[in-house]
């Protein structure tokens, strides 16, 4: 995975955490499917929502989110990483590059 994929992937995952509310899967006792040929099948006579996890399919729904007050969405940690990727990737767009011989 690179640098900049990696970014996208945050930048998802924090846009995410900001919504309302998120798609979540419903556990009950058993998956509707399992394996890829299994849920290829369900899914031609199925109209509910579903979600896949784990190659086991399981139906889905909203979840509303509570805001809590003082608590950013990312922890120390995963700030202080990227703030690291953010000043690498601004480095590394903003050095101009050698010119190029031969």
């Amino acid at each position: 995975m690179t640098l900049s994929e990696t970014v996208l992937l945050v930048v998802e995952l924090r846009n995410t955490m900001h919504m309302d509310n998120i798609t979540v899967p419903w556990f009950p006792d058993f998956p509707m499917a399992v394996g890829e040929v299994d849920i290829e099948d369900y899914l031609k006579h199925i109209e509910e929502a579903v979600m896949e996890v784990d190659n086991c399919l399981y139906p889905c729904g909203l979840s509303n989110i509570e805001e809590e007050d003082a608590i950013d969405c990312l922890g120390v940690k995963a700030r202080t990483a990227m703030l690291e990727l953010r000043d690498e990737t601004d480095c590394s767009s903003t050095q101009p590059t050698a010119p190029r011989t031969g």
